[in-house]
């Protein structure tokens, strides 16, 4: 088994504000209940802090890719999804339609819509990128994931064709990593 550790800051940054806000609560709560020995402001901001400094690493390991023989798991923190190799087509480059340069590399699920056309590039996330925010770590990361698709058989695709950025990009993170 081969696990690829895909965790960024920016991406995970909505669950560190779920958990300091949780934290929030939860300080208000026990501040409320006379359980936390400190003052409102301490239990409203200093408590969710250190919640949030102690869950870091917890969260930080809940970022993962893992190939093994079966397929691909992706492990977030709410979970993990399994998916089998007989159910991969590829990977691709998904642009959410809410950004402008956040980009996120999907599973390409071997799914054919009722008019018997492939369905839309809509698998789990393996990592979320912007073009202008490439550095060596990233790109080392991107193609530890593009090499075990490659040792799987599959690679990069997209309807009707991949971009020029985009294979640029799938051979430069293949190189970085050999």
């Amino acid at each position: 088994m081969v696990t690829v550790d895909v965790f960024e800051m920016h991406v995970a940054f909505g669950w560190f504000f779920f958990v300091f806000m949780g934290g929030g609560f939860l300080g208000a709560g026990l501040h409320g209940c006379g359980v936390l020995p400190m003052g409102p402001v301490a239990a409203v901001i200093g408590f969710p802090v250190l919640v949030t400094v102690l869950l870091q690493p917890v969260l930080k390991r809940r970022f993962l890719v893992s190939f093994d023989e079966e397929g691909v798991t992706v492990v977030r923190p709410l979970g993990q999804r399994k998916v089998p190799w007989s159910d991969i087509a590829g990977f691709c480059f998904v642009l959410p339609e809410s950004e402008t340069d956040s980009w996120q590399i999907r599973i390409r699920l071997d799914r054919v819509t009722p008019e018997g056309r492939r369905a839309p590039c809509s698998g789990p996330v393996l990592a979320g990128f912007g073009r202008s925010r490439l550095d060596h770590r990233r790109l080392s990361m991107h193609g530890a994931l593009f090499h075990q698709f490659a040792q799987h058989g599959v690679g990069l695709v997209d309807d009707p064709r991949p971009e020029d950025w985009q294979r640029a990009h799938v051979a430069r993170a293949l190189s970085s990593c050999v």
